[in-house]
């Protein structure tokens, strides 16, 4: 993709303005350095989603030269889209599989909010039937259908999740991008959330416990979170394979399928095996299907809990180190002016000379003069 990326593409390609955060785009004027090559200058114009452009070539910094109207500018290539309006035979030449997912009809339904709302309701109502379930034990067929409507939902929400991840891979949080959506939208958003997040991972633990003592049985998930840990070090040895050689494309599509597979297979089939014993065929199998899609969603939500919580961290540390600052300039402020106002006043203000009967005087001489006559009146001269 990178090589694709960064080489020339030798005829134009049709494609449309598509600003998957927003309804238009800005395109800088293209100009050339000492080089000949393009680059992107001031901002020339703004263009709607839907405005067909011609692709001419890719330029520095990831950007993309386009042709419209017969003159030449430099946009981010992220924000279009292949045009279905190419000539046949025609093909998408640098953006690759997850990009083209991204601009899909599914990619523009996950960057709304609408689905991690559906997502959110959901995982509320799980805590809602799990705070009911503590109260119902008396009453057997409400306590089996919350038994059973629980991990539904659970599964539900954590099946979305695996569809936005696969949608929009790391993008799957733009929402709580701060540069994208702001400090405060960002902020607010993010609360509900990671409640959400919160219900999802602690109610699969909650529910799996509540079964494992009602029947009296020990329930098997742990080789399920095992096998999909497993990916990720199917990764790591594939990066060691390409290190020592293995560079051809296919061959390592092929092995990491097979690491991949092999180690989901491998803890599924185990879990499988051992909840089959304590709980019969269908509800053993029920409940596997049920902690493959809740671990691989809970894995999800781990990652972007943590994300979440470090960017709120940061947001409102940064927060607190502005707010911090500020009250350190005042208080220094105050106090560099408290010590300013204080030499000023010992050389400014006014002293006064108190006679006997208590009278102010600017001068020590008036108030003995005062004095003088203080006495004398006293003394009946």
């Amino acid at each position: 993709m990178q090589e694709l990326c960064f080489s020339f593409v030798s005829h134009a390609q049709m494609y449309e303005i598509d600003n998957l955060y927003g309804d238009s785009i800005d395109l800088k004027k293209a100009e050339k350095n000492e080089k000949g090559e393009y680059y992107g200058g001031e901002k020339a114009l703004t263009l709607a989603n839907g405005t067909l452009v011609n692709v001419k070539e890719t330029v520095e910094t990831f950007g993309v030269l386009v042709e419209y109207e017969g003159n030449y500018y430099v946009t981010y290539p992220g924000y279009l889209k292949f045009s279905k309006k190419n000539p046949s035979g025609v093909e998408n030449t640098w953006q690759d599989v997850s990009e083209r997912r991204q601009h899909s009809a599914l990619g523009h339904f996950w960057y709304t909010l609408i689905p991690y709302y559906i997502i959110l309701a959901i995982l509320l109502a799980v805590g809602v039937m799990l705070l009911l379930l503590q109260m119902v034990k008396k009453f057997a067929s409400l306590e089996s259908t919350l038994l059973l409507w629980i991990p539904i939902g659970l599964f539900a929400a954590s099946l979305l999740e695996l569809i936005g991840y696969f949608t929009l891979g790391d993008d799957f949080i733009w929402w709580c991008s701060v540069d994208r959506q702001g400090f405060w939208p960002a902020f607010i958003t993010m609360l509900p959330f990671m409640l959400a997040l919160v219900i999802q991972l602690g109610s699969g633990v909650l529910y799996k416990r509540y079964q494992e003592k009602k029947y009296d049985v020990k329930l098997s998930w742990r080789s399920i979170f095992i096998g999909i840990a497993g990916v990720p070090i199917a990764i790591v040895i594939l990066v060691i394979l390409a290190i020592c050689g293995m560079k051809n494309p296919v061959v390592q599509d092929v092995v990491s399928a097979i690491l991949i597979l092999a180690s989901l297979a491998i803890g599924f089939l185990y879990a499988l095996a051992k909840n089959r014993k304590v709980l019969g065929n269908r509800n053993g199998l029920f409940f596997t299907l049920f902690s493959f899609v809740y671990a691989a969603g809970a894995v999800i939500a781990l990652i972007f809990l943590a994300v979440i919580i470090v960017k709120l961290i940061l947001i409102v540390l940064m927060w607190l180190l502005a707010i911090a600052g500020c009250i350190f300039a005042i208080a220094f402020l105050s106090s560099s002016d408290s010590g300013s106002s204080g030499g000023g006043s010992s050389s400014t203000t006014v002293t006064y000379w108190e006679d006997a009967d208590g009278n102010r005087h600017t001068n020590e001489a008036d108030a003995k003069a005062a004095n003088k006559r203080i006495a004398e009146r006293k003394a009946g001269l």
